[in-house]
């Protein structure tokens, strides 16, 4: 399997575990979501029902123990008939009090029925409910002696409360409800027959009462599903929303654009060098820096289709401040020690409106110490459509010390009143006019202008893609000074081009053609 083929596959398959994260997570979400909320709508409810209950139980004491405060400074004498009269009228009005009595010493002396004088059969676990008052589980009315009653005693003076009183509430179907005091005494219970499986439970203490309500878990799964298919459309939803913006990044991330992102981020460009011939000397005085880009599948893509694509999604100012970078990196010792040399750089229209190459190259300049006549800046004429942006750009540039050139002369919207206005030092001559020379062809002659043009401005002439010795000896002719292409040189890695320049020998004119001229920046 090739890096590239693995890369994709790579791509492909973080897709596949994404997608089916963006499937199987809005739905994992609201499944869960569901449950909780469920499970918290079930829990608030069972809170209700047991604050319900302890107001309820608190409200029983509170009357209860009014009622028996009235009791304590009676107008006769302990269980008198107005005594027991008045015991019998407690009963009446709190209806649910069950009895009243009267007690000393574990005897009870009379209650709401009349005297009695019996020994009291008293639960030893007591809850204080009050100065003097004890809240009691396990009482036992002479009138009822199998039943168990709820006790509160003070001042002598007790009443029974039926247990049911204390869960004497709406309690839904499926809800249990058990009420005990706080020393653990079970008071009364509703719970569901049948159902001892696992339920969910909440609970309340508050010093006098302890109080669960409890609902199976079955219920709450109910409660779940129906969350649940509500939450369906919303999970379906962020699933598309997820998948979409997956499908997205899939796009880029395998496009041309999205691989050079990559390339650009692992600093995967290479810069090479083509040579710059004086065409009178034959001898190096420079070389323009061109950025080359293997693709991972081992191809080479061709400068003209990615730096158009670089363009297009605002990527061409790291591919200049990348250039920058190496040439300094590559070429600052070389320029350091021949100071006739240079380094020709593109910068691209959007190099003008955005200064960041430009001030990239003026640190890298300063901190290696190289003069700025050393790097020459060429421009398309595509960067001069904003001829005011462009002309105080240049303006700047100019007056720090680089020259400037027009790059591909002719190719673009070339004016002579616009070259005027513009502070440009040359211009280099398209690779397509220069093999027009000596062609049959009446555009031939195209060049010849060109030059004349640049001649009458006072311009330096490069010519590019110089191939044959004919048209070097024309060029020459002509009064072009410099030249580059197949003829000279191929262009070069920086290594190779370190012990072309370094030879300081002059270029033979039936140079190797080398590689394609047309993959360049």
């Amino acid at each position: 399997m090739t890096f590239v083929q693995l890369t994709r596959y790579s791509i492909l398959a973080t897709a596949v575990v994404l997608g089916t994260v963006c499937v199987v997570l809005p739905a994992a979400l609201a499944w869960n979501w569901a449950w909780q909320r469920a499970e918290a709508q079930q829990r608030a409810g069972l809170s209700r029902l047991v604050e319900l209950a302890a107001e309820r139980g608190h409200t029983i004491v509170e009357q209860v123990r009014a009622t028996l405060d009235g009791l304590e400074a009676p107008a006769g004498p302990r269980c008198s008939a107005a005594d027991v009269a008045r015991m019998r009228a407690g009963t009446i009005d709190v209806r649910f009090i069950e009895e009243i009595g009267f007690q000393r010493d574990d005897q009870l002396l009379c209650n709401s029925w009349g005297e009695v004088n019996q020994a009291m059969r008293l639960s030893p676990t007591h809850t204080v409910v009050g100065p003097g008052v004890q809240l009691r589980a396990a009482g036992f009315s002479l009138a009822s002696p199998g039943t168990r009653l709820v006790s509160v005693a003070g001042s002598g003076y007790y009443a029974y409360v039926a247990p049911g009183r204390f869960v004497d509430i709406a309690v839904p179907d499926q809800v249990g409800l058990a009420v005990a005091t706080a020393a653990g005494e079970a008071i009364a219970h509703r719970q569901q027959a049948g159902d001892d499986g696992e339920r969910l439970r909440v609970t309340h203490a508050d010093g006098i009462f302890s109080i669960v309500a409890t609902l199976p878990m079955q219920q709450v799964a109910h409660a779940a599903t129906r969350q649940r298919w509500a939450m369906l459309p919303l999970a379906a939803l962020c699933s598309l929303a997820g998948l979409g913006g997956l499908a997205g990044w899939l796009r880029r991330r395998l496009s041309l654009a999205g691989e050079l992102r990559v390339a650009l981020a692992r600093r995967q460009l290479q810069v090479v060098y083509q040579p710059l011939i004086d065409l009178a000397s034959g001898r190096c005085i420079g070389a323009e820096a061109l950025a080359r880009w293997q693709h991972p599948s081992g191809r080479w893509i061709t400068a003209d289709v990615f730096i158009a694509e670089a363009e297009r999604h605002g990527l061409v100012g790291r591919i200049t401040v990348q250039v920058i970078q190496a040439v300094i990196q590559d070429m600052g010792p070389l320029l350091r020690h021949h100071p006739w040399l240079h380094i020709s750089i593109n910068l691209s229209a959007q190099d003008i409106d955005d200064d960041s190459a430009r001030r990239e190259l003026a640190c890298l300049m300063a901190l290696h110490g190289l003069a700025a006549n050393q790097i020459w800046l060429e421009m398309t004429e595509r960067g001069f459509m904003n001829a005011e942006l462009a002309r105080a750009a240049i303006g700047g540039l100019r007056a720090n010390g680089h020259r400037i050139l027009i790059d591909d002369f002719g190719t673009g919207y070339s004016s002579l009143s616009y070259l005027q206005t513009l502070p440009v030092d040359g211009l280099k001559i398209d690779k397509s006019f220069v093999d027009m020379i000596a062609s049959d062809t009446s555009a031939s002659g195209v060049i010849d202008h060109i030059i004349d043009m640049a001649k009458s401005l006072g311009l330096m002439i490069v010519a590019e893609g110089v191939e044959t010795v004919q048209q070097a000896h024309y060029l020459r002719q002509r009064g072009v000074q410099f030249g580059q292409g197949w003829l000279f040189s191929k262009a070069l890695p920086a290594d190779h081009f370190l012990t072309f320049c370094q030879a300081d020998r002059i270029v033979s004119t039936m140079g190797d053609p080398g590689q394609d001229q047309g993959n360049r920046r």
